[in-house]
């Protein structure tokens, strides 16, 4: 396939191929390295960077992985990688970031010339430069839609020079004389025209394009504004697209799909996928994963007896090393690893429909399993030592019960099982990925940086890898904890306040316990999708919400608070309805001159000073979307 020939936006046809001109273009240079960018943000990113790491091995291609948590710091790193003769050739790969933001800004107008960039990103809408450079690549899966030129705006050098002149305006006439006799009579008399006349005749001719090119661009700058200004949603995760592509190279095994489901799950857990959407994937997932499935063999194992015993031969099972199974999983935050009284009282699901942040709430939750036949000491017990035959019940009992408490969903889901020993399941895994890549146990020490905790990060998916994932279960524990106990606090406190769009919560002047686990991003947003929950339970009405976050700890962070807005909509929604929140959190912080941070991979996140957080929110408040450029 002749890629230049085949769009900047590629689907699955051309990934192959592309790969196989990134290696050739490496082969041949001087310089053969790869650098990596990928957000140390989210579990979907570290599930993804697992996946290319085999892709890049197989083709022998040397790489350079940076986990960054801003675009600054991608700015950074490519002044100080790509200087000096660097550029016989060399490959860029933007892993769940990129897509959104403008990489023009980020590279010389030489280096792109001679840099491949390829983004492999989950976020949408791709931003409009991205799309018509031609040393751009950037994967979508037509599953999300078809993105054509004809839907995206012009790029922003076009509006600035003489090319944008002809939009909208039939070419020129090929050669000097063309079939029509008059255009041929016309050059005849510019030829015979006095200079003086001749220029005359351009200034009127200019002035009298002059509305048409200022419509022209003012038509450019509009569909920008609206291209813009629907706002973020997600496709296909970046751990999925990349698994597509290793079964393409013929490079697919259970731990590469392993992966692929804990990025799809990672959506699924952070609302950034339909439910439709990913009971889809869920479905060839579980025929892929059929197909990768064990055989059940046993084997004879000798054992040397003491004494007078002589040798025992014994026929074992053989353990099957990272099988992967569907189940029939619940939305009950961590319950292998936790009881089952523990698990629904701290999850999202549970607690914002029984209310559990109260003495009712948890008395309704006792009366559930009561009533589904649970004793509550077996319930409060570690649900791994539960008796089978309650673990097996527990989806029968729900649907018999469970509706008249508002609990009736269950979700498809994996679970990864590595000998006899461990077992996890893919949620689990991502709340023990993203606990250790957001909660810090020392803060300002070594394992504070970002960096340290998503190395950490890779090591728990490594299924093998024990000690960490259960470090990263334990912290996500923490987390629930703080949710429901600061989340509860501020509902019981009336603590929002009604605006004409949205509701507000502002925590930087809130006295919580749990003020440095909840000022990260991802713990920000999921305590604002608790309290977005428990008021749709309490009102039957959805708003939209805009979350402060405490002020944050660290010294490092310069006394910042985290703004997050979320949409109103949920999961139902994720594919169709964009989070505008980013379009406005710019528009106010231009209005006001504030210290602020936008530079991070989510648009609906920003960084405002806390002393600014006030007036922020007032410009806020007054910002009309419509208007937002």
């Amino acid at each position: 396939m002749n890629l230049d020939a085949a769009g900047r936006v590629i689907g699955p046809e051309a990934w192959s191929d592309l790969f196989e001109n990134i290696k050739s273009d490496c082969y041949a240079s001087r310089e053969r390295k790869v650098l990596v960018f990928v957000p140390a943000t989210n579990a979907d990113s570290v599930a993804a960077i697992r996946i290319l790491e085999v892709v890049l091995r197989a083709i022998h291609l040397p790489y350079s992985v940076y986990p960054v948590t801003r675009y600054a710091q991608v700015q950074e790193t490519c002044e100080s990688e790509l200087t000096g003769d660097f550029v016989n050739f060399r490959t860029i790969f933007f892993i769940n970031c990129g897509a959104q933001e403008d990489l023009l800004n980020l590279f010389t107008p030489s280096q792109l010339e001679l840099l491949k960039v390829v983004v492999i990103d989950s976020h949408r809408p791709i931003h409009y430069n991205n799309f018509w450079h031609r040393n751009i690549w950037i994967f979508h899966d037509p599953v999300d839609g078809e993105v054509s030129p004809e839907d995206m705006p012009k790029p922003d050098g076009l509006s600035d020079c003489e090319d944008e002149d002809e939009v909208g305006r039939p070419p020129p006439a090929e050669g000097l004389h063309g079939d029509d006799g008059e255009d041929s009579d016309d050059d005849s008399f510019k030829e015979n025209v006095r200079p003086l006349q001749r220029q005359r005749l351009s200034e009127e001719d200019e002035s009298s394009r002059l509305p048409e090119r200022q419509a022209a661009r003012a038509a450019i700058r509009r569909k920008r504004k609206e291209y813009l200004g629907q706002g973020q949603t997600f496709s296909k995760p970046a751990a999925c697209l990349l698994f597509d592509l290793a079964y393409q190279l013929q490079q697919d095994d259970p731990f590469l799909l392993w992966m692929s489901i804990v990025g799809l799950t990672d959506h699924l857990v952070h609302q950034q996928i339909s439910p439709e959407r990913y009971a889809e994937y869920q479905i060839s997932y579980e025929t892929r994963s059929n197909v990768y499935a064990p055989t059940n063999e046993r084997a004879e194992v000798t054992v040397q007896g003491r004494g007078e015993a002589g040798a025992m031969t014994y026929e074992v099972d053989t353990p099957s090393y990272g099988s992967i199974e569907p189940v029939d999983d619940y939305h009950f935050t961590l319950m292998r690893h936790w009881s089952l009284h523990e698990s629904m009282l701290h999850s999202t699901y549970v607690a914002t429909r029984l209310k559990t942040w109260h003495d009712r709430g948890r008395k309704k939750l006792e009366e559930l399993i009561a009533r589904m036949g649970f004793p509550l000491q077996h319930a409060k017990a570690s649900f791994a030592a539960m008796r089978p035959f309650l673990q097996q019940q527990l989806g029968t009992k729900l649907t018999q019960h469970g509706h008249n408490y508002r609990l009736d969903d269950d979700v498809k889901s994996f679970i990864m099982k590595v000998g006899y020993a461990v077992k996890l399941c893919a949620a689990d895994a991502v709340h023990g990925v993203t606990a250790l890549l957001e909660v810090c146990q020392t803060p300002g020490s070594e394992e504070d940086c970002p960096m340290h905790r998503f190395w950490e990060a890779w090591e728990a998916l490594g299924v093998k890898d024990n000690v960490s994932i259960k470090r990263g279960i334990e912290l996500s524990k923490r987390l629930q904890r703080a949710i429901l106990s600061d989340g509860g606090l501020l509902i019981g406190r009336k603590a929002v306040r009604e605006l004409q769009t949205y509701r507000l919560f502002n925590l930087s002047k809130e006295d919580i316990a749990n003020r440095e686990l909840l000022s990260q991003p991802l713990a920000l947003l999921k305590l604002g999708m608790f309290l977005r929950e428990a008021h749709w339970q309490e009102t039957n009405k959805r708003k939209n919400l805009v979350l402060v976050g405490p002020k944050s700890q660290n010294p490092a962070e310069g006394g910042f608070c985290l703004v997050a807005g979320i949409n109103a909509s949920g999961p139902e929604l994720a594919l169709t309805q964009g989070n505008t929140f980013g379009q406005m959190f710019k528009s106010a912080a231009l209005r006001l001159n504030a210290d602020v941070q936008q530079d991070g991979f989510e648009t609906s996140i920003i960084k405002v000073q806390a002393e600014d957080v006030i007036r922020f929110l007032r410009e806020l408040a007054t910002v009309d979307l419509t208007a937002v450029t």
